[in-house]
């Protein structure tokens, strides 16, 4: 049985014949950090991959079988699939996140909410938490909705609708200011026009 593969920038992750996902971080303190904050958001009911094991720079930790988000649009935007509930779950397990962190006084905030990194299964997972990040609500509020509009194909109708209605719906559930989850919106997107060759935001974004 050959190991299955995930996307990561930074570390080699992949599906073990066990049906554990290792991954295997850069340094052994990384994946110490990881796995302690892992651990924690668990103890707090925050729906995360649960950790197994660790081994030097390696992690162990529980398979979510299920969707990405990419996954997911690609799978429903073509039949103009609803998209309500799913929003909901990001907006709820922003907010159980927010609160677990602390956020009123850490300013702590998920930070890396590219659309890879949530699961829908039987409820919607995060994962991949090798970086932490502070700052503003609205900056992962803004930055998700990027992530939605440039999935390819990117800015479709669909995705727009979709983009639109979660930042309405998460600024009012979350606390967060729409001028500023827009700001956010459009840096990230020219962010990704930078790193991406070929890849054009229309001037509305800009």
């Amino acid at each position: 049985m050959q190991n299955m593969t995930f996307p990561s920038k930074r570390n080699r992750v992949f599906l073990a014949p066990d049906g554990v996902v290792v991954k295997v971080c850069q340094t052994a303190q990384a994946a110490a950090g990881e796995a302690a904050f892992l651990e924690t958001l668990a103890q707090k009911g925050i729906a995360v991959p649960a950790v197994l094991g660790r081994e030097e720079s390696s992690l162990k930790l529980q398979y979510i079988k299920g969707l990405t988000i990419p996954d997911w649009l690609e799978r429903h935007e073509a039949g103009n699939g609803c998209f309500d509930d799913l929003c909901g779950a990001v907006i709820l397990w922003m907010e159980a996140f927010y609160s677990a962190v602390d956020h009123d006084r850490t300013k702590e905030i998920r930070g890396d909410v590219n659309g890879r990194n949530f699961i829908l299964s039987d409820r919607l997972f995060g994962v991949d938490f090798e970086t932490r990040a502070f700052g503003e609500k609205a900056w992962d509020v803004g930055r998700f909705a990027a992530y939605i509009l440039a999935y390819d194909p990117s800015f479709t109708p669909y995705k727009r609708a979709f983009a639109n209605a979660f930042l309405e719906r998460a600024c009012a559930c979350l606390g967060a200011t729409r001028r500023d989850a827009e700001d956010a919106l459009k840096r990230e997107l020219r962010d990704m026009k930078d790193r991406r060759a070929g890849f054009a935001v229309p001037a509305e974004f800009m």
